[in-house]
């Protein structure tokens, strides 16, 4: 019985911080900071974030537009947010996602590296699965995984990673090697 008392508590603690969250709508504007600004939204904290994080890599949010993944998809896609919360000093991310009622999302990736295709290629394995060439207009040397959904290549010291999943469950290598062909034409 002790146990399912100590479970109750847990579940009613953190029913009550999770109730205690308030929402965007309840908060409180916030004051000026010392630099004289204030943090308007999240999107333009990530932005600064963004540039605080890896200032050496492009923004990926800058390197394609929703009109771009729409033409490549064929589905409508809103604007890109920058994943602050992924990112890191040597990786940026930026993320898509579809609108409508159709589940679709891309998210780009760059990452500063040294490796070589072979050896970005080895660590794309261990993480994504096996790969395979795939042909990117414009890229020397590209691979996918993930039956497409992953697609991922070298480009000015950069590993650059195109994600795209659907909610359908066929291949999707095609329009995955199109975005990228886009990126690595932006880049």
């Amino acid at each position: 019985m002790r146990s399912r008392t100590s479970v109750a508590i847990a579940l009613a603690l953190l029913g009550a911080a999770a109730l205690s969250a308030c929402s965007p709508a309840e908060a409180e504007a916030p004051e000026p900071t010392a630099t004289g600004y204030v943090v308007e939204d999240a999107a333009a904290q990530a932005t600064r974030e963004a540039e605080a994080v890896a200032p050496e890599l492009p923004d990926p949010c800058t390197l394609l537009s929703a009109r771009d993944i729409a033409d490549a998809v064929g589905l409508e896609f809103g604007a890109g947010l920058y994943n602050g919360f992924l990112s890191s000093e040597t990786e940026t991310i930026c993320e898509w996602n579809a609108s409508g009622e159709a589940y679709a999302s891309v998210q780009l990736t760059l990452r500063a590296t040294d490796r070589d295709l072979a050896a970005e290629r080895a660590w794309a394995e261990e993480y994504y699965g096996p790969t395979v060439d795939v042909s990117v207009a414009g890229v020397d040397g590209a691979f996918s995984a993930q039956d497409g959904t992953v697609v991922g290549l070298l480009e000015d010291g950069m590993a650059v990673y195109v994600l795209h999943y659907t909610d359908a469950w066929e291949d999707l290598t095609a329009q995955t090697s199109a975005i990228a062909a886009l990126v690595a034409a932006a880049l």
